[in-house]
Parts: structure tokens; C-alpha cells; sequence
């Protein structure tokens, strides 16, 4: 049963203590909140007094990491702690109390010209811009700079495996309970009129080009490249979360997804919003597929502007309405309101049904004063929790993913070794029924919803009209797991 918050007058109800609810804070990596055991020691203290049950930690912040075990280089920031692992202060410190710990990483952030990277084998300086293989996202002039920003391209297949393995190695080397992407979309095109520009990296249309058999460099709005590049994110999201099920399937797996202006009422007013058509993220078809736990809209609205109040409760309606199997917390934009604005989000959200929770952006910034530098960040925290208390007098649970939802499989495509990307195969069935999906550009391909029990999985092969399994296998799907099958071989 989800938590309702009811209005009386102008009093607020409290949530029942014990009933499922998400309460958390985003703390972010661009200032000071975990850089030092002191910085956490204050952190857990205040997350403690809230009454808090989670904490979105940014542990990636432009291919790096705040933490001393993953696959990319740790980060060179020079308020990090000589030494010291903040993700693994953070666990030490929350999961006694209660306290989860998700680890938020942005997905496609590389560079940014005011805080570059200064290690060695950073991304940035193996397959930045001027290197013979560049993984940075281009636009239509060739540009890669995006204001102080460069991005990676997860169009280019080394680019998105790359990406895949850092989150796999913070889940693998910590005892984290979720994974958050974010910005897991193309960049803003930063064009009066909304275009996708983004995307252009030459491997990535090289690839496009040979899939499709198309040899022009197509126009931002040609559909076919807009769903082909929309389908490159859907891919990297879909194999994050396959190998995180693997390994640990009541892991959450989350995104701070995309809210941008007047909210849709239907999955075809979705498809005209700048998410969809312009940075290209697609969170409905990823919660309609299953391929992420927990939607947390970045519904980031400044309640004293009637426009986007009703943004602010539109775009909550729009992702209950499409949430599927994943649950969904509103994400709320502290830091554009007041204190008084912000506990009238969160009342209202929690009034929903179908919202599960609410995450609030940040813990450095509590409130628009703080943003606008009219009081400090410590007083901004302080308020926030006089502000709060009150609603959050009682403390409330907030738990796993309901595995049973679970029963899936990842596998992968090569031909002599080599990873073979767009592959067709067909998943059938005992009964007979089937689905067909393509392998993205590692050769991988699954699906965390099938039928439990005996399923066949071909590679097809089509000729001249006619349709053929140059290979296949049997496996047998388990409920509340997913299954890593072995290779199949393409001839």
C-alpha cells in the first residue's frame, strides 16, 4: 500500500509509520558533502535527524568517481580527501541506521573545461575530441563542446561499453542498494527551434549508416536517425540494468529522468515533449519494458508560478499513469522554491496515487535564498529540517524491488569473436508465443519480463524474403532472476 498525505485546512496528515514511502535527498558532488569523514560524519547526522530512508550519492560526475574501486580513475577533485573513499564512509556510516544508499552516477558526463581531469588515463585523455578514436558526442558542425561540457557517445559501441562497466564495477565493489542514471540522454540542443543536433560522432554514424544502408548524414529531425539514436540510450539502459539484475536482483535500479515544460496526458503527447524528441530519452517505453525499478522524475518547478504548478502536477499524473511495473517518486527542485513551496510539493505529490516517495534536490541547497546566496548553505539545511520536521516526525520504511517481477535473460552475439550489433533473434515460448529482439552495439540483447520456464532463443537470419535460425539454444528462465546465457555464434 502506498503512503497518501492528505490536506486538512491548511495542516498536513502525516504518512503512517511503517507504510512503504521513499524520503530522500540527492547529495550532489559540485561542493562540499562528502569529501571528507567529516563531511559524512555531518551528512549521516542530518540524514539521521530527518528521519531519512535513503540518500542518491553522486559517486560519478564526469568519468570519475568518488570512491576508490571502479573502473574509472578516482576523482581528481582537490576537495577529495587524500586517500579517503566517501562511498565506502557513506555505507559504513548508513546502512546501520537504515539508511540506503544509492549510487548516482551521470551517465555521459566527461569533461568540463572549470574542473578537467587531470589523470592520465581518463577518458577524456585516451578518447577525448583530437584522438584518433573519439567517444565524445558530436553535433551537425562537428562541434563536441557543449558550453564547458563534452559528453560521450553512446553510439559508439566502446563508448557505451565503457559506461556500462563503471556502473557495474560500483555495484560489484560496494554494498550499495541502487544505481541511479542520470543525464542518460543526448545534451540540449541549445537550438531556438528544439532539434536533436546531438549524436554525430563519426563511429556512431558510420553505424547508422551501415544498419540502415542509408550513406547520407541524415537531418537532426530525419525520423529514422532520431529513433536510431533514442534506441542507442534505451540499449545502454537496458544492459545496465540486465547485468545489475544478475548480479544482484533487490538492487534498485532508478533515473532522474527529463520533465521539460507543458506535461503530456498520453503516451502520444509524450512522443511531441523536447524529452522524447530532443534529448531523446525514452523513461516511458524504459518503465513500460521494465528496465528500470523506480522513476524519479526531475519535476524541478517553481511552485509560485501557475504554469508550472500544474507542470509540477501533470508531469507526476503522466508518470503514474505510465509507470508499468517500475514505481515512481517525484523528484523535487528544492532549491527553486521556498521552504513553504517546497512542503506544498511534497504534500501534494504524496496526495497522488501511485507516487511511492519523494527526492529532493539537494542537500547543499535546501531552498531558492540559498541558490540566490541570501543565506548560507549550513543555515539552508537548517531551516530545511525546523521546516520538515513536521512531516517527517514519523519514520518510514522504504524496502527492496519486489523480485517477482523478475525472470529475464541477457546473452550476446559474436561472430569470431567479435561482438555482432543489430542481430535479430526471436524468444518462443512452450505455448508458442514469441517476441523478437536486436543486439545493441556490444552484441548484447535480453529482457527482464518472459514467460518462466523452457524458452528457445535463434539467431535469425533472413534471405531473399524467407527467415532462418542460424543458431540457437534452450534455457530455462527463473522467476526473480536473470539469467547470463552463453554466446551465440553467428557462422
Amino acid at each position: 500500500m502506498l503512503s497518501v498525505l492528505v490536506l486538512f485546512g491548511s495542516s498536513l496528515a502525516q504518512p503512517r509509520v511503517g507504510t512503504p514511502q521513499l524520503r530522500a535527498l540527492w547529495v550532489d558532488a559540485f561542493g562540499p558533502g562528502f569529501k571528507t569523514q567529516a563531511e559524512v560524519n555531518d551528512l549521516i547526522a542530518y540524514a539521521q535527524k530527518l528521519k531519512l530512508n535513503a540518500l542518491f550519492v553522486q559517486v560519478g560526475r564526469r568519468m570519475d568517481c568518488f570512491c576508490n574501486r571502479s573502473s574509472v580513475p578516482r576523482s581528481s577533485d582537490p576537495k577529495l580527501a587524500k586517500n579517503f573513499d566517501p562511498l565506502a564512509a557513506i555505507i559504513q556510516k548508513a546502512k546501520p541506521l537504515g539508511i540506503q544508499v544509492h549510487a548516482w552516477i551521470i551517465t555521459t558526463a566527461a569533461f568540463n573545461s572549470a574542473e578537467p581531469q587531470f589523470s592520465s588515463n581518463h577518458v577524456m585523455a585516451t578518447h577525448g575530441r583530437t584522438s584518433p578514436d573519439p567517444w565524445v558526442t558530436m553535433n551537425t558542425a562537428g562541434n563536441s563542446r557543449i558550453g564547458r561540457d563534452e559528453i560521450l557517445d553512446v553510439g559508439h559501441p566502446a563508448a557505451a561499453d565503457y559506461i556500462a562497466k563503471f556502473y557495474i564495477s560500483v555495484l560489484e565493489n560496494y554494498d550499495i542498494d541502487g544505481i541511479q542514471f542520470d543525464r542518460v540522454r543526448y545534451p540540449d540542443s541549445g537550438d531556438a527551434q528544439f532539434r536533436p543536433v546531438w549524436g554525430y560522432n563519426p563511429t556512431s554514424l558510420a553505424r547508422f549508416q551501415q544498419e540502415t544502408g542509408r550513406t547520407d548524414t541524415p537531418d537532426p529531425l530525419d525520423a529514422q536517425w532520431s529513433d536510431w539514436r533514442r534506441d542507442q540510450i534505451t540499449n545502454l539502459v537496458r544492459r545496465i540494468y540486465l547485468e545489475a539484475k544478475i548480479r544482484k536482483p533487490k538492487l534498485w535500479v532508478s533515473a532522474a529522468t527529463i520533465t521539460y515544460r507543458t506535461a503530456p496526458r498520453n503516451l502520444e503527447e509524450f512522443k511531441r515533449t523536447r524529452t522524447y524528441s530532443e534529448v531523446l530519452q525514452n523513461w516511458a517505453g524504459w518503465t513500460a519494458e521494465g528496465i528500470l525499478d523506480l522513476n524519479i522524475p526531475m519535476n524541478y518547478k517553481r511552485e509560485y508560478d501557475p504554469a508550472q504548478k500544474l507542470e509540477f502536477d501533470g508531469w507526476n499524473a503522466f508518470a503514474v499513469q505510465t509507470k508499468e511495473s517500475a514505481l515512481v517518486a517525484t523528484g523535487a527542485g528544492l532549491f527553486v522554491n521556498s521552504l513553504a513551496d517546497s512542503r506544498k510539493q511534497y504534500a501534494r505529490a504524496l496526495a497522488t496515487g501511485g507516487i511511492s516517495g519523494w527526492v529532493a534536490y539537494s542537500y547543499r541547497t535546501a531552498d531558492l535564498d540559498v541558490l540566490n546566496a541570501k543565506k548560507s548553505e549550513e543555515k539552508g539545511k537548517l531551516d530545511f529540517q525546523k521546516a520538515f520536521a513536521s512531516l517527517f516526525s514519523s519514520p518510514v520504511v522504504w524496502g527492496t524491488p519486489d523480485t517477482n517481477k523478475l525472470s529475464g535473460i541477457l546473452g550476446r552475439v559474436v561472430k569470431n569473436g567479435e561482438a555482432v550489433s543489430n542481430a535479430e533473434l526471436e524468444i518462443r515460448s512452450a505455448d508458442g508465443s514469441s517476441i523478437l529482439l536486436r543486439s545493441d552495439a556490444n552484441g548484447y540483447y535480453g529482457s527482464p519480463r518472459l514467460p518462466e520456464g523452457k524458452l528457445s532463443v535463434a539467431l535469425l537470419e533472413r534471405s531473399a524474403g524467407s527467415v532462418g535460425v542460424s543458431s540457437s539454444m534452450d534455457v530455462n528462465v527463473v522467476r526473480g532472476s536473470v539469467l547470463r546465457l552463453p554466446d551465440l555464434l553467428m557462422p
